[in-house]
């Protein structure tokens, strides 16, 4: 399942019920966001995997742990495109920027 809004965080763990039918019992489970441009996923640093992965999908090759959704970065949550703007993130990112670094991003959490 594909869960996305402006709100829900990079590098973040969130908590999910999911009730099974009316009145019936919840599940507790949890799952974690992938870190910040961390595109194939690999671990939480952003590396030159991470980039050739981000250039594979700006010209629409995914693959092995290459996905579409992780490539999608910037825009709308998410804008279901991967651009130039996907790209130069997931550069600043391997030079050290951080999520809220990027002059695109709106902190949902002010």
């Amino acid at each position: 399942i594909r869960v996305s809004d402006v709100e829900i965080l990079p590098a973040t763990t969130y908590n999910i019920n999911i009730e099974f039918e009316a009145g019936g019992e919840l599940s507790g489970e949890s799952a974690s966001t992938w870190p910040w441009a961390d595109v194939n996923n690999s671990g939480g640093s952003v590396d030159f995997d991470d980039v050739l992965c981000q250039l594979d999908g700006f010209s629409g090759m995914f693959v092995g742990s290459c996905s579409f959704f992780g490539s999608d970065l910037e825009g709308t949550a998410p804008n279901v495109i991967i651009d130039f703007d996907d790209v130069v993130a997931t550069l600043d990112a391997f030079a050290g920027a951080g999520y809220f670094d990027s002059p695109t991003h709106v902190d949902p959490c002010p």
